[in-house]
């Protein structure tokens, strides 16, 4: 089964750089557009680039840990879960970016260092650079090409979440792939059938991913129906129905039901439930949380600006290249609203708002947005001032703000200190996720993992194996996922007991000579007066206390 992952691996590479090569052989890149590109490449790998050790901060969980410990397992078991109240247990996410992206990170580097995969997340992050290079290029050649990449560069979402372990920033680049191959279509680079097949593999991909990529497949479809003939169609449809159908058997396989899915498992509460999933009652905070990226501001100066191009090119009809510019700006935009549509339309109704979800938008917008831009420069001979001096200019920026710059990495340092001061016996309680000081602890199974609270993530959960009934009463839609109303309906919990809830096992467990170990950087005050009631703290260390039975006896 390896074997084909890694197969699979390496074919999804050359098909990914496709277009990239094909832009560079079309656009013939001069050595000023080389170094400009490359500048630009720079600045973005500055910006985002982190260690292993850092990346495994991971601030935003379950999702890093989740994808980075899928693949290790993966490539260690052969089978894609998590390790949880000394058990195995499904993971909330679909394998396939794990196998995709992290697996070949571990395969390369090693799967000792839990943070190796932020290396391929890294580079998805510099080909998302290239692409958009390339595609304003082929809009707009140079300065069109400059604008785009900077334009991306400047998304802050970009930013924090290509410095991460997620999918968010590979997705992107699927997405610019695929406009990178209808550019190319357009000017005639590939015949309808390549461009079918490509853009079919490409959003499946992205679908194996996240299932919210069905707009790009949707999207893909509608533009090789529109533009060319039903066998294109028939071609290009071959990868989501496989894709489809990957995704439908690993669910039914792993969930019992191929319409039954991690997110349905972990977090029956609302995910049972499509209209408490999806409602109009989330508009106004996803309406918010959209308004905070960058796609209401590209979307208006991308509007104006194809206004303008627009009627300067109808004031012209007699130049030769009015006519298939117009048509281009038409399939381009007609590709935008194709693929913004079900995706705003899924994400403004979603329960839980984030701006994360609108990352594959935004690098869209900026390339269209730049290309656009940079074709308005070249009418006034102003392409020189962007290709010559602004990629420098942005590159010296980044490098002065890097200097300063120190990432947190206070997670890993807690787990690690819990890790080193404990025996390989020891019972390590934490408000951290405890997959995550597993897997940063070298997946150690002899030591008991213990969340310290309910609040802690998978033991705020209750899972659930089949749909459960509707919870009465009606339990909030955030931070309810293991109410009591859920309980009685069918869900479970992982952990049948977090450590304040269970202080007699603690007790016996140091009566009969373990050790239990705190982290007290992530407790809370309240907590450690509970703790306190019942043990005596002994600060081992900078960020660690362990439990120990009080010397005047045990409180009861």
């Amino acid at each position: 089964m390896l074997a084909l992952v890694v197969a699979f691996d390496l074919v999804q590479l050359v098909v990914l750089l496709v277009p990239i090569v094909l832009a560079f052989r079309f656009a013939r890149f001069s050595r000023a557009s080389l170094l400009s590109m490359l500048m630009l490449v720079c600045a973005a790998g500055i910006l985002t680039f982190r260690t292993p050790f850092q990346a495994t901060d991971m601030p935003i969980t379950p999702d890093s840990v989740e994808y980075a410990a899928g693949a290790r397992s993966l490539l260690l078991n052969g089978d894609f879960t998590i390790h949880l109240a000394d058990a195995q247990w499904p993971s909330r996410y679909p394998p396939f970016f794990s196998a995709n992206v992290a697996l070949p990170a571990y395969l390369l580097l090693g799967w000792n260092e839990f943070g190796n995969a932020i290396l391929a997340v890294f580079c998805f992050g510099l080909l998302c650079v290239v692409a958009a290079y390339c595609g304003g290029k082929l809009i707009a050649g140079a300065a069109g090409g400059c604008l785009a990449a900077l334009l991306l560069i400047a998304l802050s979402n970009f930013r924090i979440f290509g410095s991460q372990i997620l999918s968010d920033v590979p997705l992107m680049f699927l997405y610019l792939d695929c406009l990178l191959v209808i550019l190319l279509w357009n000017r005639a680079q590939l015949t309808p059938s390549k461009a079918a097949l490509l853009l079919g593999f490409l959003s499946a991909l992205a679908f194996s991913w996240k299932i919210t990529a069905l707009g790009l497949v949707l999207a893909g479809g509608l533009v090789v129906l529109r533009e060319a003939k039903i066998s294109a169609l028939l071609l290009f449809s071959l990868w989501p129905i496989a894709a489809a159908m990957a995704v439908f058997f690993y669910n039914l396989k792993v969930f019992g039901s191929g319409f039954r899915n991690g997110y349905q498992f972990w977090v029956p509460w609302p995910y049972d439930f499509l209209s408490e999933t999806f409602s109009f009652q989330y508009l106004i905070d996803n309406l918010i949380e959209l308004g905070e990226s960058a796609v209401p501001a590209y979307s208006i100066v991308l509007l104006a600006l194809m206004i303008m191009d627009w009627r300067m090119l109808k004031s012209s009809p007699g130049t030769e290249m009015s006519e298939p510019l117009l048509r281009e700006h038409s399939r381009l935009l007609s590709f935008l609203l194709l693929t913004a549509f079900p995706l705003l339309l899924c994400f403004l109704l979603y329960f839980y708002p984030s701006e994360r979800f609108y990352l594959p938008l935004e690098g869209l917008l900026a390339v269209l947005t730049g290309g656009i831009l940079g074709a308005f420069l070249l009418r006034f001979s102003l392409d020189r001032l962007v290709t010559r001096w602004l990629p420098f200019m942005v590159l010296l920026t980044v490098v002065i703000w890097r200097y300063n710059y120190e990432p947190a990495n206070e997670r890993r340092l807690v787990a690690e200190e819990l890790l080193r001061v404990s025996s390989k016996h020891a019972a390590l309680i934490s408000n951290l996720d405890p997959l995550y000081i597993y897997e940063v602890g070298g997946r150690t199974e002899q030591r008991s993992y213990l969340p310290l609270s309910r609040n802690v993530e998978y033991a705020s959960k209750a899972v659930a194996s089949l749909p459960i009934s509707y919870p009465e009463p009606r339990p909030p839609i955030l931070g309810a996922a293991r109410s009591d109303s859920v309980l009685r309906a069918g869900a479970h919990d992982v952990f049948a007991k977090v450590a304040l809830e269970d202080f007699a096992t603690l007790k016996a467990r140091i009566s009969k000579g373990d050790q239990v170990f705190v982290d007290s950087v992530y407790t809370r005050p309240s907590e450690r007066a509970e703790l306190e009631r019942h043990f005596e703290l002994v600060q081992v260390s900078k960020r660690v206390i362990e439990l120990k039975i009080a010397r005047d006896g045990p409180v009861s």
